[in-house]
């Protein structure tokens, strides 16, 4: 029983530091948001002592729900046939690169060369730059847990299961299926975006078209590479939409 979980037990294993160390700064990028006073009454009310305690139970947390995650992800990816070679091609590489680029200008002429003309609350958001804690999460818990969460998971699940009951005679899932619900993962994807974005500017019908615009094409993008590529390829493209936006953030804004 062992030997046949042996490769999803290895790639959770993988995942738990980079969970631990996404966890543990996307705990302390939120502190960085959160109203002091705010963030002692919920200490206070968890009754946690200290901060840094809150970080490393965020951390665990985060870690524990990832290895199950990671854990099931590959025996759905497998089932699926979404489960790739985890060797870097040239293909995929150079697939992930011209994708993630495009992507990124788009996602950068929309978010700064329109929406933060027409939403003041964002303009205001950026007058700060990133910090390093910012800069942590975004690499490992977006570019790397997000995906595990999203597609990995989710995706392979929802394949699966629409696959089984309506499919279940086709020897794999048919690719309408696959790129449907490549569409519903990356609107969902954006939807979880929601209450960070209501907290940080609150809601309003432009935000909300802002935040399913921008998220749901590079949720596409990153859906497409994992179908196609693995989900490595998915990751690294998903890093490298933080990468990109936070370098013309950090030297154009």
């Amino acid at each position: 029983m062992l030997k046949k979980f042996r490769n999803p037990i290895i790639f959770a294993l993988i995942l738990l530091p980079i969970a631990l160390i996404g966890g543990f700064f996307t705990s302390i990028y939120l502190e960085e948001t959160y109203d002091p006073a705010l963030l002692a009454e919920m200490l206070k009310q968890a009754g946690i002592s200290d901060i840094f305690t809150l970080h490393i139970i965020t951390a665990v947390q985060i870690a524990g729900q990832m290895l199950l995650l990671g854990f099931f992800g590959y025996i759905l990816a497998e089932k699926t046939g979404l489960l790739k070679s985890f060797k870097i091609s040239k293909s995929g590489l150079v697939s992930t690169i011209v994708l993630t680029v495009i992507g990124s200008i788009i996602f950068i002429a929309l978010e700064y060369g329109v929406f933060a003309n027409l939403i003041p609350e964002i303009a205001v958001t950026y007058e700060a730059k990133p910090t390093v804690a910012y800069m942590i999460s975004c690499l490992t818990y977006g570019g790397v847990l997000e995906e595990i969460m999203m597609r990995w998971f989710l995706m392979s699940l929802l394949i699966f299961i629409i696959w089984k009951l309506f499919f279940k005679k086709e020897q794999s899932a048919p690719r309408g299926v696959m790129i449907g619900v490549n569409i519903v993962v990356a609107l969902l994807f954006a939807a979880g975006h929601l209450p960070t974005t209501a907290m940080t500017m609150g809601i309003t019908p432009l935000i909300l078209v802002r935040c399913f615009t921008l998220n749901s094409l590079a949720g596409l993008i990153c859906g497409h590479l994992y179908m196609k590529h693995g989900i490595q390829y998915a990751m690294l493209s998903h890093a490298g939409f933080h990468i990109l936006w936070k370098i013309f953030w950090i030297l154009f804004i």
